[in-house]
């Protein structure tokens, strides 16, 4: 089964939630990602803040 690729859009949304001190689990029902793309997400994000 192939990756499922989220937009960008959602992406920015999860981060935003992330931000104001919300929960990966509780991001993820929000915007609708699956936990496994989030904490993808949250590394890279981490990887590319200075």
């Amino acid at each position: 089964m192939p990756a499922r690729k989220y937009t960008d859009e959602q992406r920015l949304e999860f981060l935003a939630l992330i931000d104001r001190g919300g929960s990966v689990r509780a991001a993820c029902a929000a915007v609708g990602v699956h936990p496994d793309a989030a904490y993808a997400c949250v590394d890279d994000a981490l990887r590319l803040t200075p």
